[in-house]
């Protein structure tokens, strides 16, 4: 159609636009993680300021996709290595989603102060003033008279990871079980709003507390909503090891391998955020090392 018609702009790209973010949402699901990666750049090329000044409001928002797919990835050192827009005027979903996504990815990493003050930097563009307008496609970027939009899961989704590192174990499921439910509460749309579901999330750390019960209640609603995919499948498998459940976790094996055979990457845990407890535990040791060498000198 491009080369055809030489229509490189307008409502046609935007079209455009949203077959690759739709592809992305697939990619992330299958474990398709060089396909995410690959389209997120595409949309981040096509989106340059130029464009979105177009259509600030409907555009913004689909240039911070490459954020959610490093998260669903685990690439968090790449996310701290990705520039961060500036300009507010056309950026501002894409400033909170960046921030967020840094948030996520310092909490991971076990580096809690960092986690903070990017959790401050996300509140901060939250409250700026070009944000109430921006929308992908039926759901707006932040509701900020209710919790009907995706950077409302974000709020839940960080505030919960960053408690949890900071091993506040009850206040961080609560939070992440409210991310859950705005996840949930936002608009009908194809593909969802929010690009990883927040179950994911809760379960995974549920699972790494050892708290198998809830966690398997939790995959197998993600699985009703979102048949056979593979994340879930690996929270369910864990769980039923987890309960020594042989049988189950033998069957959920062969399930788990059938729904995997596209991914490309090893898929360690139902949310990849789950590795980062073994780094917190690491960054402490060092950091109590570090005061016991003070204290003998």
């Amino acid at each position: 159609y491009c080369k055809a018609t030489k229509h490189r702009g307008g409502f046609y790209l935007l079209y455009r636009i949203h077959n690759l973010h739709f592809l992305v949402w697939a990619a992330m699901f299958d474990g398709q993680s060089e396909t995410a990666i690959k389209c997120c750049r595409t949309i981040s090329q096509k989106l340059t300021a130029d464009v979105v000044k177009a259509m600030p409001a409907f555009i913004d928002h689909y240039s911070a996709t490459i954020w959610m797919a490093l998260i669903r990835f685990g690439m968090w050192e790449q996310i701290l290595k990705e520039p961060v827009p500036e300009d507010p005027q056309l950026f501002a979903a894409h400033i909170a989603v960046a921030h967020y996504a840094r948030g996520m990815a310092y909490a991971a990493l076990g580096h809690v102060g960092k986690a903070e003050e990017e959790e401050k930097k996300f509140k901060n563009a939250l409250q700026d003033p070009n944000l109430p307008a921006r929308m992908l496609h039926t759901n707006f970027s932040y509701d900020t008279k209710g919790t009907c939009g995706m950077l409302n899961v974000a709020e839940k989704m960080l505030e919960g990871e960053i408690l949890y590192r900071k091993g506040h174990f009850v206040e961080a499921f609560a939070a992440l079980r409210e991310a859950v439910k705005r996840d949930d509460g936002l608009n009908y749309d194809e593909p969802w709003g929010w690009m990883q579901p927040a179950r994911h999330a809760l379960g995974a750390l549920l699972v790494e507390q050892k708290q198998y019960l809830e966690a398997e209640q939790v995959f197998e609603a993600d699985l009703k909503k979102w048949p056979a995919n593979l994340w879930a499948m690996k929270g369910l498998h864990a769980c039923y090891q987890g309960k020594g459940d042989v049988e189950a976790a033998e069957k959920c094996s062969k399930d788990l391998k059938a729904v995997s055979a596209r991914a490309d990457i090893d898929v360690n845990a139902a949310c990849l955020c789950a590795n980062g407890n073994a780094k917190l535990e690491e960054n402490e040791a060092k950091e109590a090392c570090k005061k016991c060498e003070a204290e003998s000198a």
